[in-house]
């Protein structure tokens, strides 16, 4: 059985924030399975965003809310599709925002990243990098993050339209899946974050946290997270001495906002023993005339991990 995701009960039809002028052309770049991705097979998760259209020379995320009802389920990846020229990302988050308050089939603008509830968001399965065609991560043989019935969920979908033209366009999420008994390991979203900093208006900063996990993981990529006014983004091992050795370090683009480099480690998973430190370093400046605090500005580690049923999530 296919599992699907799509609720269009509340829906807004071609909705991108705004209405398209009536004078603008629309340039239907919609995607057709089979053609511009993979038909998805009996027994994958499809996550699937209704058809919008992104205005002329803008930088637009739309977001699609629900719940997984099917049973629980063993995701050995993630595939996200979209139109490639204009595309940037499709992601899917978990978000403990109960269906009350964000209810099934909401779909909006999460452009700002204020408009997404930060605080309660919990990612499920994290893509290690995108082209614009294809965003997602292949878990290796064996290996499966679990997706379990009633988790709620946000799929979110970035495009930069740089034409004088609407886009009409569309996106989808397939995950496949293994049988239960075939999962040799369980694996799950590691991060070290922080949320509780503020960058003065023309300043520069810096911010150095530590971070301590108590369980053996094999660590399967590591890639930092910040957002347009970070400068430099560090990552250290620290060794019982307190030695660091440096794991990933990056000059920061703000490209990297939503596609960061990636160390890959799938083939050869680095393996942290239990009571290891890690300690992330995060430099940004502050080009705006007013102060930036989290979420607007972020300053986190990432990797999947193995063994983990959970996320292992290490913020203040």
């Amino acid at each position: 059985m296919r599992y699907l995701l799509f609720v269009p009960s509340l829906l807004t039809a071609c909705a991108s924030g705004s209405d398209t002028a009536a004078d603008v052309n629309v340039v239907d770049l919609t995607m057709t399975e089979g053609v511009d991705y993979p038909a998805p097979t009996a027994t994958d998760v499809v996550w699937t965003m209704p058809a919008f259209e992104v205005q002329p020379y803008s930088d637009t995320q739309m977001c699609l809310a629900g719940t997984y009802t099917g049973p629980d389920v063993a995701l050995t990846g993630f595939g996200g599709y979209q139109q490639q020229e204009y595309g940037h990302h499709v992601l899917v988050l978990g978000t403990s925002t109960p269906a009350t308050d964000l209810p099934d089939g909401t779909f909006f603008d999460c452009t700002e990243t204020q408009n997404l509830p930060m605080d309660s968001l919990e990612p499920i399965i994290l893509p290690t990098a995108g082209n614009g065609e294809a965003f997602g991560m292949v878990l290796p043989t064996g290996i499966a993050t679990k997706l379990r019935s009633g988790q709620r969920w946000i799929l979110q979908v970035h495009n930069v339209n740089t034409t004088a033209d609407a886009l009409k366009v569309n996106a989808i999420g397939i995950a496949p899946t293994i049988p239960m008994d075939e999962v040799t390991e369980w694996s799950a979203p590691w991060t070290t974050n922080r949320t509780g900093f503020e960058i003065p208006a023309h300043e520069s900063q810096t911010l150095t946290f530590d971070c301590t996990f108590d369980t053996e993981y094999h660590m399967l990529y590591l890639m930092g997270h910040m957002h347009e006014w970070g400068t430099h983004f560090k990552l250290e091992e620290l060794d019982a001495d307190g030695n660091p050795t440096t794991m990933y370090e990056e000059a920061w683009d703000p490209a990297y906002r939503d596609t960061p480099p990636i160390v890959d480690m799938t083939a050869d998973p680095l393996v942290a023993p239990a009571g290891t430190t890690w300690r992330t370093t995060c430099e940004w400046y502050n080009d705006t005339d007013e102060a930036l605090t989290f979420p607007g500005e972020m300053c986190a580690s990432v990797s999947m991990v193995y063994p983990a049923l959970t996320p292992d999530i290490c913020s203040d």
